[in-house]
């Protein structure tokens, strides 16, 4: 790193945010995609790094353009597990916002396009506030949760559940989040009430939205689905990533 970025920290910084976003917005360039960071910005100042960032970041947002349906978002897709991982990296950078943290996250919602979207997801009718549990498990976790490589891509809503029958649906980015290897095992034949209870201590972060979210008994499970499983719910995804291309990301 240090051979690669000279001393120059923020620099550095910003140019792995971009490689980042590259890799998130085109999965199947040509060539090896590590190398690339070596090249993306390598001749451009801090300024121009920070315009980067947020014209990538803005992409992300943009993305139906080309894809309407979100298929490139897709279990079966190319590059959706580094889509998940670059996911939970941003929500630990919401985490970390003034306040109570996850601004980012609470704008999102309480946007109008998608404020009654998220509402529907809550099938079991709690009183809960949603977000509050999340933030308030996330911090309950936060001593011992890690960004960590997960070898694993768990449905939320599980591809057995019997009252299904078109399970390619399930196949959603909004359903989906990273897992390790023996936990997804374990879960396979859970709904989702039962998934949100049971969670280990280190579950990937947007795991434990799903769970703070996205909660059905087992007679509930297609209701939830024709809720979460949508193009909607995956452009909420795609807009909360969008957002942070207003971040300050060298912390002025």
């Amino acid at each position: 790193m240090e051979k690669s970025f000279g001393k120059d920290f923020k620099r550095g910084y910003l140019r792995l945010i971009l490689w980042g976003l590259e890799r998130f917005l085109n999965p199947n360039v040509a060539g090896k995609m590590t190398a690339n960071v070596l090249k993306l910005g390598a001749d451009e100042d801090e300024v121009k790094l920070v315009e980067a960032v947020g014209k990538a970041f803005e992409f992300v947002g943009q993305c139906d353009k080309q894809d309407e349906k979100f298929v490139a978002w897709r279990y079966t897709e190319n590059g959706v597990r580094w889509k998940l991982f670059f996911t939970d990296w941003l929500l630990w950078v919401d985490s970390k916002q003034k306040g109570q943290g996850f601004s980012y996250l609470a704008q999102a919602l309480a946007h109008p396009q998608h404020a009654d979207l998220i509402a529907a997801l809550n099938v079991e009718k709690s009183n809960e506030d949603p977000l509050e549990n999340f933030r308030q498990q996330f911090a309950n976790r936060a001593e011992t949760m890690r960004i960590v490589s997960r070898s694993q891509i768990e449905h939320w809503i599980a591809q057995e559940t019997p009252s299904i029958q078109d399970r390619t649906v399930l196949h959603h980015f909004a359903n989906l989040a990273l897992i390790n290897a023996s936990e997804n095992v374990e879960n396979s034949n859970k709904t989702t009430d039962q998934k949100a209870t049971q969670l280990y201590d280190n579950p990937s972060a947007k795991l434990l939205w799903l769970a703070s979210y996205a909660r059905a008994t087992a007679n509930q499970q297609a209701q939830l689905a024709k809720r979460l499983c949508t193009v909607e719910t995956d452009r909420f995804w795609a807009d909360y990533i969008a957002s942070f291309a207003e971040h300050d990301w060298l912390g002025s």
